[in-house]
């Protein structure tokens, strides 16, 4: 007989004991609850004890063996191999008061042979490695040697938690599930930069999307950084901005890990752009506000919104657009045409001229035959219809130009046709911001998208709706890859077809080529970031004093502004503000115009004596201008000067030169240049606006009505000697003035070049919400020897005089005495 046999399952022989207390508990009750499967066929533990009781077991029979009767359990084994027999288990259950025998029955059935087979299953967490089948009561192989790669076997388990393991000792009495516990082996720091190294290798270089998305971080803490040899076509972010053609871009990551660093290559190939095919759109009606009062647009106007694909970035239907902006737009004069299934064509007619524009929604293109199609179907705001302002504009020669072509390709512009499931009308889609800019940007009213709603106000919200328009559901947060990706795009197509300085020698034909050089800058998430960089984009890298940062976005808290400290200039603008401060100090000290923290007080320059004679006899006098004001309100520049030359000419008949001081005259109104001009000439004056991008042209012949001037006064004035001082502060309209005060003869220059500024600006919201001011395409100029002069970068002087002498009484007298 074999006398090693042991416990098989606790489940066959196990004890269910009642929970009562001591004192409850009678001899009885104690026996009644020892229960245990009186039927065997392998052997089995009983407890020595229950409650205050002692348990003993004892057997006459030869089948069975009682062992270890001291310990808390007794084991019986089981001593015959075949055959189902009977045998008697005696208890002898007491305590110090009572005492009790009870005999139980064991029925003990036929044991298993050797030959008979057990299975053991080895598993690594749920997945079966292994089954192996043992003879019955053998021992169980360990698989010691099973350590996958990168770990160590600790052990095998008898549970999916691993907390009760296995003894290889014990003899295989039944079926047994293994689980393998498994250690992460110490790697060294060579093995883990290799391992992240060879992770790079599955990643997903797909250029379908607008990015790829690239770690930063490996597995095991390694810093990757990534470099594109193009970053015009694949950024180093990862962005893709889709080539004209074919083009394979080597993305190159670098992986370092302390003192290890390995690098990983991929060349990727690019095609021109596609428009996205996997249309998953969702859409809102946001609540559109006009806050400004100049147009009556119902408040309860609805603006159908847009988005791809789960993004934030908003699309318009382009017939809605227009439509919800009726009031500011003559929506019933417009005529929309759909034809082909893509097209859309938009006409009307103005001043007995027909206007059209094609947006091709398979070419991806907008056309039309001049930007002028997008000025005349808005109603006039009065701030730049100079009409009701005395100035009269004739048109006497105009030039056409180049056709109008916006390739939205080239600026990875997704525009595409949808389908409504509910109306099953087609919706012509096009990026909001897109579709604002280019139909009404034209006009300085802005519409303004903030996450949650739109707003519509001049050029920017007024100070009293600013946080209004700012407040937003976005406000703090992370900017989306999609409203990055075309916040970058918007720049290179604002400046590549509204940007009014082109440099016709070297003209920059393609932003991009500008913009590669900022896309660690303007391709970043933190909005508080992006909105600083790109306003240190455009005063270091486009350069331009009309061009400027006016508004931070929705993204960025609705109190977060830019700073200004340590912002870097470009050239012309590093010398702008090294000079303009020793001026505006000059003239302060003449004219005490500014307060304590150097920004004008207009009370005091509104009651400022605008004149001073320069000599004893009175011969000369200057008349101080601050900006070009149109005759709109109390305060004009027609009316500063009228006032001024009155009192100069009760003051002295011997008044001969008259000199109007523009040192610090950072412009205005363009208006406002005929008003002073009227006071030099009785001559319309010949000027134009030119467009260089399309090399279109109006030549206009502008004279200011002078009639609420006296004649005597506007005689003499006409027949004083006129000079002008001009320094770099001398900018836009101040600089027009002049321009054509030197060209025509009107006046003459004292002082240094001005500082130039030929465009009108134009306001632009970009995508991420912010509002910048760029150099338009309405640049005014004029024509000598048949070639138009560009005077964007300043007029030279007829007579030099130092920019620190210019407030010296004595020293522009003297410069025009000696001239």
């Amino acid at each position: 007989m074999k006398k090693a046999l042991l416990l098989l399952l606790v489940l066959l022989t196990s004890i269910t004991i009642v929970s009562c207390t001591k004192n409850e508990v009678t001899i009885d009750k104690a026996i009644e609850e020892i229960r245990f499967n009186t039927e065997v066929n392998s052997d089995f533990e009983l407890p020595t004890s229950i409650y205050n009781y002692k348990l003993e077991w004892q057997t006459t029979s030869e089948n069975l063996l009682i062992e270890n009767q001291d310990t808390n359990k007794v084991l019986i084994k089981l001593v015959k191999e075949t055959n189902v027999v009977t045998a008697t288990l005696t208890l002898i259950i007491s305590n110090s008061y009572d005492s009790k025998v009870k005999n139980y029955t064991i029925t003990i059935s036929s044991l298993p042979s050797n030959e008979e087979k057990v299975s053991v299953s080895y598993y690594d967490g749920n997945t079966l490695i292994e089954s192996i089948n043992y003879k019955y009561n053998t021992l169980a192989i360990e698989k010691s040697d099973y350590n996958p790669e990168g770990y160590s076997l600790e052990g095998w388990f008898t549970d999916k938690k691993l907390t009760i393991k296995y003894d290889f000792n014990t003899p295989l009495l039944s079926n047994l599930t293994l689980y393998a516990k498994l250690i992460k082996n110490p790697i060294t720091d060579s093995e883990m930069i290799d391992s992240d190294l060879d992770n790079l290798s599955t990643l997903d270089f797909s250029t379908e999307n607008e990015k790829i998305d690239l770690p930063l971080k490996g597995k095991y803490n390694s810093k990757i950084v990534w470099q594109s040899n193009n970053p015009k076509i694949i950024s180093d972010q990862g962005f893709i901005f889709y080539p004209s053609e074919r083009t394979v871009v080597k993305l190159t990551a670098t992986l370092t890990l302390k003192n290890f660093k390995k690098t990983f290559s991929k060349d990727i190939t690019v095609d021109p752009f596609s428009r996205t095919t996997n249309l998953n759109l969702n859409s809102k009606k946001l609540d559109f506000k006009n806050l400004e009062t100049t147009f009556n647009i119902p408040s309860n106007r609805k603006i159908d919104t847009y988005y791809l694909n789960d993004g934030l970035l908003p699309y318009v239907d382009v017939q809605n657009f227009f439509e919800s902006l009726n009031g500011f737009i003559l929506y019933d004069k417009l005529r929309f045409d759909y034809q082909d299934d893509y097209l859309i064509k938009i006409s009307y007619n103005y001043n007995s001229s027909n206007y059209l524009a094609t947006i091709d929604f398979k070419s991806n293109t907008i056309t039309t035959q001049s930007l002028t199609f997008f000025d005349y179907y808005t109603i006039e705001y009065d701030g730049i219809s100079y009409d009701n302002y005395g100035i009269t504009d004739k048109i006497i020669s105009s030039t056409l130009g180049d056709d109008v072509l916006f390739n939205l390709n080239k600026y990875n512009v997704n525009t595409f046709i949808y389908k409504d499931s509910i109306t099953n009308k087609s919706k012509f889609l096009i990026p909001y911001h897109f579709a604002n800019h280019i139909f009404t940007g034209s006009s300085y009213y802005n519409t303004y998208y903030n996450g949650d709603e739109y707003y519509g106000f001049y050029e920017t919200p007024e100070e009293n709706s600013l946080n209004e328009v700012k407040k937003s559901s976005l406000n703090n947060q992370k900017i989306t890859d999609d409203v990055l990706y075309s916040n970058y795009n918007m720049l290179a197509f604002l400046f590549d077809n509204y940007y009014g300085l082109v440099d016709p020698e070297t003209p920059i034909n393609d932003y991009y080529d500008i913009l590669v050089d900022y896309q660690d800058d303007l391709l970043v998430d933190d909005s508080n970031r992006l909105s600083q960089n790109i306003a240190n984009f455009l005063y270091k890298e486009i350069d331009d004093l009309h061009t400027s940062f006016a508004m931070e976005g929705y993204y960025n808290s609705s109190s977060y502004t830019i700073s200004y400290d340590n912002m870097e200039f470009g050239e012309r603008q590093d010398k702008f503000y090294s000079q303009i401060y020793d001026i505006e100090d000059l003239v302060n000290q003449k004219h005490d115009i500014y307060d304590y923290n150097g920004y004008i007080d207009y009370d005091k320059l509104d009651n400022m004596k605008t004149y001073r004679f320069l000599d004893t006899n009175k011969t000369t006098a200057v008349i101080f201008l601050y900006e070009f004001l149109l005759d709109e309100s109390d305060v004009s520049s027609k009316g500063i000067i009228r006032d001024a030359l009155q009192n100069i000419y009760k003051e002295s008949s011997n008044t001969k030169n008259i000199v109007l001081d523009l040192s610090i005259n950072g412009g205005g109104h363009v208006g406002a240049v005929f008003d002073v001009l009227g006071f030099m000439t009785s001559e319309a004056v010949t000027h134009t606006s030119f467009n260089p991008l399309t090399n279109s042209s109006l030549t206009y012949s502008s004279i200011s009505d002078m009639s609420s001037v006296p004649k005597s006064v506007l005689d003499k004035s006409r027949s004083n000697n006129w000079y002008i001082l001009s320094t770099i502060g001398t900018f836009s309209s101040a600089n027009a003035t002049v321009a054509l005060a030197k060209e025509y003869g009107y006046a003459k220059i004292i002082g240094e070049k001005s500082g130039g500024g030929a465009s009108s600006i134009q306001p632009v919201v970009l995508v991420d919400g912010s509002i910048i001011y760029i150099s338009s395409l309405d640049v005014i100029t004029f024509s000598r020897n048949n070639k138009f002069v560009n005077i964007e970068y300043g007029v030279e002087p007829d007579i030099n005089l130092n920019h620190l002498k210019i407030q010296d009484d004595k020293s522009i007298l003297n410069a025009i005495l000696n001239n």
